[in-house]
């Protein structure tokens, strides 16, 4: 551990600094630095330690523990009523050390605490001997985050002397040590830091009316529900991150030990957000027993969605902050160093931003049919079943992130500053990164289908069957403000901000409503009775998943079609209950007998695998999948699965086709 003193002289290492006889001088030595090290890095019984000199910063502790009491009560002969609680709690804690001493925590552990409380309270009454009502109401609250395990252990205080540089944003971290990233293989010196709360929960009422008559089981009823979010995140955006690279002597360790940073990162405020939504939705349904042997159902149902609203009743945030394409003015963009990437004129964020305290209108034609038949046309040994419904699926869809773009929440970086006071770095304002979300929103949806055949013959039951299923309007995210391919960024000779569609602004997380897929399988289980108390069960899934594009191109969402699960499934599965033990004396039956002995094992094909690129070959800023020659050679095995020969670097400024 000389190096955590300034000293190289005695290690071998790519990176030395840049000091005579790879020696830092005492005097060059940054009193922050030291005092980082000396907190995060204490000297341990543990020579041979690899993190944080012995300590390990993985969870390392959990307790679970779950209640669930129920009390079912007789009101009257017509009601009957039942009441639960339950209570889930949860508690990890992360970062310690085994050492002589035993279990010594490090200053930055830290606990994931977790609980969540619900009560439900339902029943049934009884109103004539063929018309009943089956109600319940429910709250469920879940809170979480993470905590320091000791509270205050990054306070400025506890290095020699304090910290008393300037933050970029003092009031958005009064007290905590900004945090310290290497590179170059290094681990972090300081702490990830992080306080942070995250509730959420729902509650709900429901109200089941049931009417029986001769050929008709008639249910209709409602469901209302109402859900609402809260974060709260004081962590490291907030509190502030310096970047150390080694671009002040040749090594980050070094450039840490006197001071000098690439690179100070500070956010603007508290994040914080509460939103509420409310999805009320009522149905009606009919069993009707045509024939003997034939049963239809019939029924539709209705839901809103009015996705999540910002909650004006808990400040500090009251509304959303969404970008839109139409507000965008491209004569109001901030001018950018095309060289650089650098904003060369005064900054202006909120160019698109649109701030509302809701983030769509309420939906009223969210309607979902469903019907099913089930057919025994040869007595019971056969069943015939076939079904089709449509069905919601709510989603927050990106609700959360906007409650980060300005002007609720802004970042700041400054160049090679120092440790000691990083408000003094040279200013080099860069496009923020924004996120969206397209208005209206639809709400995504699934149409279900399948049909069936069940046979029972000789104590065997068959069944073979199909299933489907189409997505619609499914939430994907995009990012909208990715420029074509460009030879001067893939180049490095023209900064990819300054060539965007948007100018002036970074990338934008853009969620949309617009990504489909379907799902086929034919499924076929055999059922047997092999002896007294042998069962087995084998199952077989042939099935296909297709999604028709996704986000990585923005003008062309097809480019990530194709196929996203396995093809074949088989499994089987025995259970064995002996009954030696039936008739033993009371002692032995009770602790020998009622056991019962499974085993199982499932084969399946893989993933369909995409392989992609490390670097950015199109110049668009991000990666994209490899070139796939047509054919692919599978020696499949432990030395190679498949030839890595059969995928190359696409051209320049192309996208690959694997």
């Amino acid at each position: 551990h000389t190096r955590l003193q300034g000293d190289w002289s005695s290690d071998v290492c790519s990176s030395d600094p840049a000091f005579p006889g790879n020696i830092i001088p005492r005097a060059s030595l940054n009193r922050d630095a030291l005092g980082y090290l000396g907190l995060y890095y204490p000297a341990v019984a543990n020579p041979f330690a690899l993190s944080n000199n012995g300590y390990s910063t993985s969870p390392v502790l959990n307790n679970d523990d779950y209640y669930s009491p129920r009390f079912d009560f007789l009101v009257t002969k017509k009601l009957n009523m039942f009441a639960r609680y339950t209570r889930e709690l949860h508690y990890q804690t992360g970062s310690y050390v085994t050492i002589q001493e035993g279990i010594k925590y490090h200053p930055d552990a830290y606990v994931v605490p977790g609980s969540a409380n619900g009560l439900t309270l339902g029943g049934t009454y009884v109103i004539s001997p063929r018309l009943l009502i089956e109600f319940q109401s429910a709250f469920f609250r879940n809170v979480g985050g993470r905590f320091d395990l000791y509270p205050g252990s990054d306070s400025r205080s506890n290095i020699p002397g304090g910290w008393n540089g300037t933050l970029l944003y003092p009031q958005a971290n009064p007290t905590a040590l900004p945090q310290v990233n290497l590179s170059s293989g290094y681990t972090t010196v300081a702490r990830s830091p992080g306080r942070k709360v995250n509730t959420y929960g729902q509650a709900n009422a429901t109200a089941n009316f049931i009417l029986q008559r001769e050929r008709h089981n008639f249910k209709f009823g409602f469901d209302d529900l109402y859900r609402f979010k809260r974060f709260d995140d004081y962590g490291t955006p907030n509190i502030g991150t310096f970047s150390f690279d080694g671009s002040a002597t040749g090594d980050a360790l070094a450039d840490l030990l006197v001071g000098k940073a690439y690179s100070f990162t500070q956010s603007s405020s508290l994040d914080r957000y509460q939103g509420i939504n409310w999805e009320p939705s009522i149905y009606a349904q009919d069993e009707i027993k045509a024939t003997k042997n034939l049963t239809l159902t019939l029924g539709v149902r209705w839901e809103g969605d009015s996705a999540y609203k910002a909650d004006k009743t808990k400040p500090p945030l009251q509304a959303f902050s969404n970008w839109l394409p139409n507000l965008y003015d491209p004569l109001a963009a901030s001018p950018i160093n095309p060289t650089t990437g650098v904003l060369t004129g005064t900054p202006n964020y909120t160019n698109g931003i649109q701030v509302s305290t809701a983030t769509q209108p309420f939906p009223k034609k969210n309607f979902m049919p469903r019907v099913s038949i089930a057919y025994a046309p040869w007595g019971n040994k056969t069943a015939i079943r076939a079904g089709y419904g449509i069905f919601f699926d709510h989603q927050p869809g990106g609700v959360t992130e906007l409650a980060t773009n300005p002007p609720f929440l802004y970042s700041v970086t400054v160049y090679h500053d120092s440790l000691d006071d990083p408000g003094n770095g040279q200013l080099a304002p860069r496009p923020l990164t924004l996120a969206a979300a397209n208005v209206p929103w639809r709400t995504p949806r699934t149409q279900k289908y399948s049909a069936g055949v069940q046979h029972e013959w000789h104590g065997m039951v068959a069944d073979v069957s199909y299933s489907g299923s189409r997505n619609t309007f499914q939430a994907y995210t995009t990012n909208i403000n990715q420029p074509v391919p460009n030879a001067n960024v893939l180049a490095g000779r023209v900064a990819i901000d300054a060539v965007r569609p948007y100018y002036g602004l970074g990338t934008i997380s853009d969620t949309q409503w617009g990504l489909n897929g379907r799902y086929n399988s034919l499924q076929a289980q055999l059922k047997r009775p092999v002896s007294k108390g042998l069962f087995l069960l084998a199952a077989y899934t042939r099935e296909k998943v297709t999604v028709d594009g996704g986000g990585t191109d923005p003008r062309n969402r097809a480019y990530d079609a194709g196929e996203v699960a396995m093809h074949h499934i088989f499994s089987i599965v025995s259970t064995y209950t002996p009954s030696a033990f039936a008739n033993s004396p009371l002692l032995p039956r009770l602790a020998l007998h009622g056991w019962e002995i499974s085993s199982g094992a499932r084969f399946l094909s893989g993933n369909p695998l995409a392989v992609g690129m490390q670097t950015d070959t199109a110049g668009i800023g991000r990666t994209v999948r490899a070139q796939w020659t047509g054919s692919v050679n599978q020696p499949r095995t432990m030395q190679q699965w498949f030839d890595p020969t059969a995928f190359s670097a696409p051209a320049p400024l192309t996208f690959g086709n694997s």
